[in-house]
């Protein structure tokens, strides 16, 4: 009788077996998680930069519009003047102002473009 006990005994796991087993689906279970979770941070990740770079397209495209917009008002203003529509004599102020302030804008949009749409941040 005691020698089939010693049997039944060893054919179920050991205690210690019994108390690390919970441990181990636990630990498996967090190295799931673990696994869930950083491939959720990828996917997260992966579509703001998909975002960030079709925001930064839209931007470009626009700066590129304002830009190519006020050369073509200055090259319209040149002609004005050239052709004697405008009086450069009259109208000085005017014309030197909107050169300037042409100029300024460009330059602006310009160090807009370069420091935050093309930055490698």
């Amino acid at each position: 009788m005691f020698s089939g006990q010693r049997d039944d005994a060893r054919s179920f796991p050991s205690r210690d077996a019994v108390r690390a087993t919970p441990i181990s689906l636990s630990s498996e279970s967090a190295t799931k998680q673990r696994q869930l979770d950083r491939s959720e941070q990828e996917i997260v990740e992966l579509d703001g930069r998909q975002r960030f770079f079709s925001l930064r397209d839209t931007w470009s495209r626009w700066i590129i519009v304002w830009i190519s917009t006020s050369i073509l008002t200055n090259v319209a203003l040149t002609f004005m003047v050239g052709f004697g529509i405008l009086d450069f004599q009259k109208y000085g102020w005017f014309i030197n102002a909107v050169t300037v302030e042409s100029f300024i804008q460009v330059v602006g949009l310009g160090y807009v473009a370069v420091r935050f749409l093309f930055s490698r941040g």
